[in-house]
């Protein structure tokens, strides 16, 4: 096992590079089908592709369109950015977002995961900042979010899964179709659910 763990370190560092790009500033995000990102929040707008000798590398990994990054499927990729407004995936395989607090924030998922989770732990000056959260799912999505101290959380599910793990000031909810909410918060003062008997809503503090 040792020497196995050893060669598959030794064919990992021989076969795979990551080369970093900057980029203008953009502060929505379009993940298309098949893609694999990572976007953490930098004082600096750039990107990171995992280029893998033993993978062809697709002709269009990512674009830039005014102030909207698409990234594409084919290879890893890391972004960072200082703001994001909104993301949007379109069946992606996997989507990470780590450490915005934004004023608002938009999630739109058409299939696809994607886990935004923030952690400022270290930072013992860090104040937790509520923002306005929006998430907008179908076809089987799957949306996890964890310590994002919210004021507003608008949820509109049709065939689509949220674990949502952080305090909630107001809560608006639309499921449909086997759309499942799962909520673990300590705190919340309003709540508006409209469901139909093939959807669930979990709440647990």
């Amino acid at each position: 096992m040792y020497m196995d763990a050893r060669q598959h370190k030794a064919k990992t560092k021989n076969f795979i590079t990551l080369k970093e790009y900057v980029l203008p500033s953009f502060s929505v995000v379009v993940a298309e089908q098949g893609s694999d990102l990572h976007l953490d929040y930098s004082n600096c707008y750039k990107i990171a592709v995992e280029y893998d000798k033993e993978k062809k590398s697709p002709a269009k990994l990512y674009t830039i369109n005014h102030d909207t990054l698409y990234v594409y499927k084919g290879l890893r990729m890391f972004a960072s950015c200082k703001n994001i407004k909104s993301i949007i995936g379109n069946n992606v395989s996997w989507i990470g977002v780590s450490n915005f607090e934004p004023d608002s924030l938009t999630i739109k998922m058409n299939g696809g995961r994607i886990y935004c989770s923030n952690d400022f732990s270290k930072d013992k000056k860090h104040i937790k900042k509520e923002i306005n959260v929006g998430v907008f799912a179908n076809d089987s999505a799957y949306i996890e979010i964890n310590d994002m101290n919210t004021n507003r959380l608008t949820v509109r599910l049709n065939n689509a899964d949220v674990s949502f793990n952080s305090s909630i000031n107001c809560l608006l909810a639309k499921l449909e179709n086997h759309a499942n909410l799962n909520l673990h918060t300590k705190q919340i003062l309003a709540v508006k659910i409209d469901k139909d008997t093939l959807s669930k809503l979990n709440l647990r503090d």
